[in-house]
């Protein structure tokens, strides 16, 4: 009784296996419709483009955790590619005469509704070669605005608290 159980499914499974043996697989005849790329003002792929390229820095000034804001004078390049990949390479010195180089390269993750991004995959300085100073690490929020050929970045804490204002201007 079991051996005959067992011959029937055997048969059962090869003939339902040489059933599909039998279908070909064909391309769709037409394609899948999706919804357009939202592009709009203030949309992911928006905001994408207004960073892409090239930016000078313009100003930059750390806010010390008394409220003071201490300008840093210095040169740096702030690159974004279209697929969201960013390098910075400045050179900023304090007020009390200290130098401090930055190289950075990263991936920027962007929060529309926020208006802010944040750093991934970060290598250079700010992944721990030489730490940055606390005010700009690389772990802090960039809530970003644009006026007009200017970008303005305000560096905040998980508290929210303003730590670093930076102004960079796109460059050709």
């Amino acid at each position: 009784m079991m051996k005959a159980r067992v011959a029937m499914a055997v048969a059962v499974l090869a003939v339902l296996g040489g059933l599909g043996a039998g279908c070909q697989s064909a391309p769709r005849a037409r394609p899948v419709k999706m919804g357009d790329v939202e592009t709009g003002a203030g949309s992911l792929e928006s905001v994408r483009r207004q960073l892409e390229g090239k930016w000078a820095l313009v100003r930059y000034e750390v806010v010390g955790p008394d409220g003071q804001v201490a300008p840093l004078v210095g040169t740096g390049v702030l690159t974004y590619d279209a697929f969201g990949n960013v390098d910075l390479v400045a050179r900023a010195t304090s007020a009390a005469g200290e130098s401090l180089p930055i190289t950075m390269q990263g991936r920027v993750v962007i929060d529309t509704a926020g208006q802010f991004f944040y750093l991934a995959d970060v290598a250079g300085d700010a992944a721990g070669q030489r730490p940055l100073p606390g005010q700009i690490a690389a772990d802090k929020r960039r809530y970003y605005t644009f006026d007009g050929d200017e970008l303005r970045l305000e560096i905040r804490d998980a508290a929210g608290k303003t730590t670093a204002r930076s102004a960079w201007r796109r460059t050709p």
